[in-house]
């Protein structure tokens, strides 16, 4: 697999999941089956920090598309 196949392929992974997180109430169970059938990529030890960058990538869209709520 090319490194930029993968690449899209982990950013996909990354934003399907940012979705739930988004919006609270997502219950853990869910994030456990989905790990459980697609493992967490390494390093495993910066796997939250990837999570919150691909977050505040889609707050940053947001707020150019929409603006700031207040």
């Amino acid at each position: 697999m090319s490194q930029k196949i993968a690449l899209r392929f982990m950013w996909l992974k990354f934003s399907s999941l940012v979705t739930p997180r988004l919006f609270e109430g997502t219950p853990k169970s869910f994030f456990d089956a989905y790990h459980s059938h697609m493992p967490k990529s390494e390093p495993v030890g910066q796997y939250g920090l990837r999570q919150d960058l691909y977050e505040l990538f889609h707050h940053l869209n947001h707020t150019v598309l929409f603006g700031v709520s207040t």
